[in-house]
């Protein structure tokens, strides 16, 4: 049973982590030091975490997952807000002007 369960954690990740070899070729080649992530996750922001120095990360839809995500990857470079609704995170990003 324990390979069935290797092999979903597998295909998991395939279908929501097929992003991460476009984004460490973007990190090999580029300076990138500050990331802000529109919509946090389990692959890219713990991706990011490893690679820059800081992170910005609006969970938009959500609150649930916003919780999740904040439980099980906590670090001190990552600023994980929970903005759900079409303007929350734009409001944010008026005030800070991260853009």
């Amino acid at each position: 049973m324990m390979g069935a369960n290797i092999n979903m954690s597998i295909s998991r990740q395939r279908k929501y982590a097929s992003h991460l070899p476009v984004m460490e070729l973007l990190f090999k080649y580029s300076d990138i030091k500050n990331v802000f992530e529109y919509g946090c996750e389990l692959y890219s922001t713990k991706f990011f975490i490893d690679h820059a120095l800081s992170i910005t990360s609006i969970e938009m839809q959500n609150q649930k997952w916003h919780d999740k995500i904040k439980k099980e990857l906590i670090s001190d470079k990552l600023n994980l807000q929970c903005m759900v609704g079409n303007d929350a995170a734009i409001s944010y990003l008026d005030r800070k002007s991260v853009v």
